[in-house]
This record gives C-alpha cells, sequence and structure tokens, in this order.
C-alpha cells in the first residue's frame, strides 16, 4: 500500500469521525496545499484544518504547522460563493 493510499484511507476515516459528531466536512484532494481536511462545526462555531499524516508520528509535522501559523493569533473567517 502506497503512502498516498494510506493517506487517503485515514483522511476517509477521520471525515467520517467529523461527520458522526456532527461536523461539516470537505476534504481539499488535489489542492496540494497544507491541508487534507477542513471540518466546521456550526454548534461550537469551530473551524478546524486538518493535515493528516499516513503514519503515527505527527509531532514534527504539529511543530511545521505552529512555526507556519501563528495559532496564539486571531484570524478572520469569511465565507463567500463564487
Amino acid at each position: 500500500m502506497t503512502n498516498y493510499t494510506k493517506g487517503r484511507s485515514k483522511e476517509y476515516r477521520i471525515m467520517k469521525k467529523y461527520k458522526e459528531d456532527g461536523w461539516i466536512v470537505a476534504r481539499t484532494a488535489g489542492s496540494h496545499g497544507i491541508f487534507d481536511v477542513v471540518a466546521i462545526n456550526p454548534i461550537e462555531k469551530c473551524i478546524r484544518f486538518i493535515q493528516v499524516k499516513p503514519t503515527k508520528s505527527v509531532k514534527s509535522w504539529e511543530n511545521k504547522l505552529k512555526d507556519f501559523i501563528r495559532l496564539t493569533d486571531e484570524y478572520f473567517v469569511d465565507f463567500k460563493v463564487e
């Protein structure tokens, strides 16, 4: 099984879990961006961007994300359809 196949399978498992918990979920397949899945919880007013790794060692990626995004900052969220 390739890393792509493992990663895609894990993305679908994560999406299923979030959907079962009432989140609105989208997979960003083909975007080659920093996030693989976007989940929105309309009750808790939470938007979660998820990077999925096929292996269990995610700690180095967490550190990369913290360097990329200042998690202590506040962000404005906007929704638009074009």
